[in-house]
């Protein structure tokens, strides 16, 4: 009766197994990507000593992945904009699709098609090593051009704003879109980056089976390894950039009763301040007006007074135009 059981029950349990172990490898991106994130938002912040909750990280990688959802439709939005302002090349485009089908309809046309189809792809294939080179050199000007566009950006709680990235620092409408555009083409060059690897990597492979009895050129898979390197640093480097560019900047805005009368006296007319982090029992408290940060232990506040939520660089007059 049991050995019946066991093997009615088998396919539940080889389930719920595929289920767990899948569970545990989300589990562990989410904490990857949310470090990431988290760490670099603090670092352009220019909270490096503040330590965070492990929670903290697994909440902010699944924001990560479920913000992609909304930037797919973010991308259709963008490209229903610029086709509504180019809608001219959408008919030539059309018109040309048009055109295409109807010469395809005449053998000769599908021959010529067939014929230099063939021609390009046997022209990739031969000249393989240079495309894996010239390839090599784009992902790297890519990856240095627009994934450390911004990682530089950092410490901007303790230094005054520039005007060229204001972008950066304003929650405006208008900033916000263009934040949205930077991270959108980081996600396109991403993707396409991965789509070109498999392209040529699919190439290289029906090279090397065309040349099946001669010696594999050991260059050209030598050659993949820093492309392979290259993409999975775009990859890695997309929650660094949401990090910056998407996670929120509000904070509580808290006053503040100290034990100490002349602790009291210096932080009275800087209140209210923002609650930046709670570690313990140690409580961090930010300025915006002098750009600093007190650390007290629980023992020295008499009384903690929460206020509301605000936007660090705007409402507490962090961004300081340039006329």
């Amino acid at each position: 009766m049991s050995t019946v059981l066991e093997k009615l029950f088998e396919p539940a349990k080889r389930f719920l197994g595929i289920i767990g172990a899948s569970v545990g490898g989300i589990t562990a991106i989410f904490y990857g990507f949310g470090f990431l994130a988290v760490q670099a938002h603090h670092s352009f912040l220019g909270l490096t000593h503040i330590s965070v909750d492990f929670n903290q990280y697994l909440f902010t990688g699944g924001r990560f992945f479920a913000y992609f959802p909304t930037m797919v439709v973010y991308l259709f939005e963008m490209t229903f904009t610029l086709v509504s302002l180019h809608f001219e090349w959408l008919l030539f485009t059309l018109a040309m699709f048009a055109i295409f089908r109807l010469l395809w309809l005449i053998s000769l046309f599908r021959r010529a098609t067939s014929s230099l189809g063939g021609f390009l792809k046997k022209f990739l294939i031969r000249f393989l090593t240079s495309i894996q080179i010239v390839f090599n050199l784009i992902l790297l000007w890519l990856f240095l051009s627009f994934s450390l566009e911004i990682v530089e950006e950092r410490n901007w709680l303790f230094r005054e704003a520039a005007s060229g990235s204001l972008w950066l620092l304003d929650p405006s409408a208008q900033s916000s879109n263009i934040r949205q555009q930077h991270f959108a083409q980081l996600l396109i060059i991403a993707a396409l980056s991965i789509f070109l690897l498999i392209g040529l990597e699919n190439l290289r492979t029906r090279s090397a089976h065309k040349k099946s009895n001669s010696k594999k050129p050991i260059w050209r898979s030598i050659l993949s390894i820093p492309a392979l390197f290259l993409v999975a640093l775009q990859v890695l480097y997309l929650p660094v950039n949401y990090g910056i560019l998407l996670l929120p900047n509000k904070y509580p805005m808290v006053e503040v009763a100290l034990h100490d009368a002349e602790l009291a006296r210096v932080l009275e007319p800087l209140q209210p301040l923002v609650l930046l982090h709670r570690e313990g029992d140690d409580y961090f408290f930010y300025s915006p007006e002098k750009r600093k940060i007190w650390q007290f232990h629980r023992n020295e506040i008499s009384v903690i007074i929460r206020m509301h939520e605000a936007n660090i660089f705007k409402d507490q007059g962090v961004i300081t135009r340039k006329e």
